[in-house]
């Protein structure tokens, strides 16, 4: 299984640099929704999954693609777009809910899988970061688009991207 995730790792990091290479556009925006699908599915498949282990290597790479996610969107994409009065209401919402999200992720993260309040909390999780993903690609990403001009969108994922490969957000 370790084999299997590091391989998956590698292929992701050569189609990612494949794209850049060719000058695919590969807006923030395209990239965080990209995101916010592939957590969705990683919930979905971790309310599901069976064994302690398979629970613990999902919630692995939740934990990991969430915590890079919010990272980078509190230090370079927030402050980008809190330019008008709406998407500053909207960033400062957004920050309060990565609050919880971390919140909800560590108090997850010490829990035993046994324990009878994991799976609510992990259900929670997935409602919190529902009405996350809704609130920013019906309301902020449109927002974004206003404000930001194609190159800084372009800029934006090309360095989120980056930090995918770990690569140290800058």
């Amino acid at each position: 299984m370790i084999f299997f995730e590091k391989v998956v790792t590698f292929l992701k990091k050569a189609i990612l640099n494949f794209y850049l290479s060719k000058g695919v556009d590969m807006n923030i925006i395209t990239i965080l929704k990209a995101d916010h699908k592939e957590v969705a599915a990683l919930l979905k498949k971790l309310l599901k999954s069976e064994t302690a282990q398979s629970k613990e290597s999902i919630f692995s790479k939740i934990y990991e693609a969430l915590n890079l996610h919010a990272r980078f969107e509190e230090k370079v994409f927030y402050p980008a777009v809190r330019k008008t009065a709406k998407t500053k209401d909207l960033v400062l919402e957004s920050y309060v809910e990565h609050d919880m999200i971390k919140i909800l992720l560590a108090d997850i993260r010490k829990m035993s899988i046994k324990d009878e309040l994991w799976k609510a909390k992990v259900t929670v999780l997935q409602e919190i970061i529902k009405h996350h993903v809704k609130e920013e690609e019906q309301e902020l990403f449109p927002q974004a688009k206003r404000i930001l001009d194609k190159d800084q969108l372009k800029d934006m994922g090309e360095k989120y991207l980056r930090s995918k490969e770990g690569k140290d957000l800058k």
